[in-house]
């Protein structure tokens, strides 16, 4: 069982959410006692997600701030993350608390004989319809363009081993970072990975950035990108 992880926490506009979600890891943490730390990377929001995470981080001292004077997007914020992390293991959790650690436990115990566990939604009924069916058909392409066809789903509940992507060059800006990073450890790093289920926490209402048009032109163009880069130009990563 791995006793080194950097919870990377993304937060824009989270304030209804966020206090809920660094609670919810102190608790696990606690519980497994773990060697942590908390990186919350506060994407230039304009609410009170700042002063509720500093008020935070003032009393645990695990807990590390990286404010982003301006929205940069999902992307940026997550290597941000990997770039400031400094424990064996990594994992990035949205701020809005609807990853469940029901399964981590999970996690932690299959880690030892793994370099990566890369998570899928167990109950995808806890989404609406329109997000299962979106996320099912990016997936498709995906697993189509990189011969990924034991991967279920790459923007989920992940456990990487830092070294793994700490130096790895990361472009895309949207949501598309989790598969740019999936495929590029998958197709250039030997090592070995599993396939495990994670639960959702469902939310209402259920917003997200991740089907807004410029989302989706996002993760398309990222996507093709990649795609030429390793298949057309042979670029190594």
């Amino acid at each position: 069982m791995t006793k080194s992880i950097s919870f990377i926490v993304t937060a824009y506009n989270e304030e209804k959410y966020i206090e809920k979600t660094i609670l919810n890891i102190l608790n696990f943490v606690n519980n497994f006692k773990i060697d942590y730390e908390i990186l919350i990377i506060n994407d230039g929001s304009t609410d009170n997600t700042g002063k509720i995470i500093r008020k935070l981080a003032k009393k645990y001292k695990k807990i590390k701030i990286i404010e982003h004077k301006k929205n940069l997007g999902i992307g940026k914020t997550i290597a941000d993350g990997i770039k400031n992390a400094s424990k064996e293991y990594f994992t990035y959790i949205p701020g809005d608390n609807q990853f469940s650690f029901s399964s981590f436990e999970e996690y932690l115990k299959k880690i030892k004989n793994y370099d990566l566990i890369i998570g899928y939604i167990k109950n995808p009924k806890a989404r609406k319809l329109h997000r299962r069916l979106g996320s099912s058909l990016f997936m498709s392409v995906i697993r189509l363009l990189f011969n990924l066809k034991k991967v279920k789903y790459t923007n989920g509940f992940n456990l990487i081993k830092t070294s793994l992507v700490k130096n790895m060059e990361l472009e895309s800006t949207g949501h598309s970072i989790s598969s740019e990073i999936i495929i590029k450890i998958l197709k250039f790093r030997k090592l070995k990975y599993k396939i495990n289920g994670f639960e959702l926490i469902p939310k209402h209402p259920e917003v997200t950035t991740a089907f807004k048009l410029k989302s989706i032109i996002n993760a398309i163009y990222f996507t093709i990108r990649l795609w030429i880069k390793i298949y057309i130009l042979k670029e190594k990563y």
